[in-house]
């Protein structure tokens, strides 16, 4: 970032060790966050931020430099709490969602979704780890997907989060649902919901997007 001033989390990448985008501009946060007092708008982003900085504030032994620590956590914790931030966050994630399904009546591919709830509160406390289901569907069956995920009894509407775009997704599925199993990230097994829902993290589904060169749809512009 000091050698690249001006550079965008994709322009920064090659220059890091981070697995892919998202990666390097969660670091990105955190670095802003605490050289610059950079408050991320986003309440979740925040929160994640928040979550890093408590780690780094626990480690530290410097008196000055702990003081300073938990000045950012204060801030970083207020902006995800914010009520408004909150509703502005919930209403892209919406609109994002919406873009998403529309490429996807028009493509095939590996998806991610979730719910609501389920993306505001991380499976595993402190992390970023949530319940996703990571499915294929081809630009006929999409409909009928995000259809059954509306009748399955839960009280909201499910977001689309990620698109992975390929022509085999039957292939593709089959190689994140290996991947995911092999790095112990919890498959959910339950017979109402099926055995696509996984305890992890959109990090590394983009992660194994990139292994696999596949396009990453996520509904935005990155941060």
């Amino acid at each position: 970032m000091v050698a690249h001033p001006d550079a965008g989390p994709t322009q920064l990448l090659p220059h890091t060790e981070a697995a892919n985008v998202g990666a390097v501009a969660n670091r990105k946060v955190v670095v802003e966050a605490i050289f610059e007092g950079y408050e991320p708008s986003g309440p979740t982003v925040a929160l994640q931020a928040a979550r890093t900085v408590s780690g780094l504030l626990k480690a530290e032994a410097e008196d000055d430099v702990k003081n300073h620590l938990a000045d950012v956590l204060t801030r970083l914790q207020a902006r995800a709490g914010n009520e408004q931030a909150v509703e502005a966050e919930s209403a892209e994630l919406t609109a994002q969602s919406a873009e998403l399904a529309t490429a996807l009546e028009q493509a095939s591919g590996v998806y991610v979704y979730t719910y609501p709830h389920y993306y505001r509160h991380p499976y595993i406390a402190g992390t970023e780890r949530r319940m996703l289901k990571v499915g294929r569907t081809t630009n006929k069956a999409w409909g009928r997907v995000i259809s059954q995920a509306r009748q399955t009894g839960m009280p909201e509407d499910p977001l689309l989060l990620r698109v992975y775009t390929t022509e085999d997704p039957v292939s593709v599925e089959k190689t994140y649902h290996m991947m995911l199993d092999a790095a112990g990230h919890d498959r959910s097994i339950g017979a109402a919901v099926g055995k696509e829902w996984f305890v992890t993290t959109l990090e590394f589904c983009d992660a194994i997007a990139s292994v696999l060169n596949l396009e990453a749809l996520k509904g935005s512009e990155e941060p």
